[in-house]
């Protein structure tokens, strides 16, 4: 919005956002962004929750997901899903 008010889109710069909110969905499908990331919300309380029962286990905190960890073991990431003009409709 603040480069279209401003008079400096011209598509020449790509932009991205994070969040998938519901204007960047509309902005997607306007096609003045080019993508956006969805963090799953589901997807983290549940790697929150299977690392913290992993944890006291003993277990490596992604043990039964297919979450990758950071290279100390210590950090679980939930991967982010791209939301692109392809696939936006599913996240409307």
């Amino acid at each position: 919005e603040t480069l279209n008010s401003e008079g400096l889109y011209d598509n020449t710069v790509t932009i991205v956002g994070i969040d998938a909110t519901v204007d960047g969905i509309q902005a997607i499908k306007d096609g003045t962004l080019a993508m956006t990331v969805f963090q799953d919300a589901n997807g983290q309380g549940y790697g929150a929750v299977k690392a913290a029962v992993n944890l006291i286990e003993g277990k490596a905190i992604n043990d039964g997901t297919n979450y990758e960890t950071d290279e100390t073991g210590n950090i679980c990431w939930v991967p982010f899903e791209p939301v692109t003009p392809d696939n936006v409709a599913d996240y409307e």
